[in-house]
């Protein structure tokens, strides 16, 4: 039970940054410092939510091993 309202509030979650992304729908200008890309705002925010995603998921396995990894000790 615990699980499924995890599922969900994720699914909620990301039906919500997917509306705002789409309302969202403009040109904007991205400066990396040394060099300068235009792209639409739709991409930018969904591609930072997914990167934000991995990176959440790669730090939360690694935690899961050290402790599993610990456990065996």
């Amino acid at each position: 039970m615990k699980n499924q309202w995890r599922i969900i509030l994720g699914l909620v979650l990301t039906l919500l940054i997917v509306l705002f992304a789409v309302m969202n729908n403009m040109d904007v200008p991205i400066n990396f410092g040394f060099s300068q890309l235009s792209a639409p705002l739709v991409i930018i925010i969904i591609g930072s939510a997914f990167l934000g995603a991995i990176i959440i998921a790669l730090v939360a396995t690694s935690t899961i091993w050290q402790q599993k990894k610990k456990s065996k000790d």
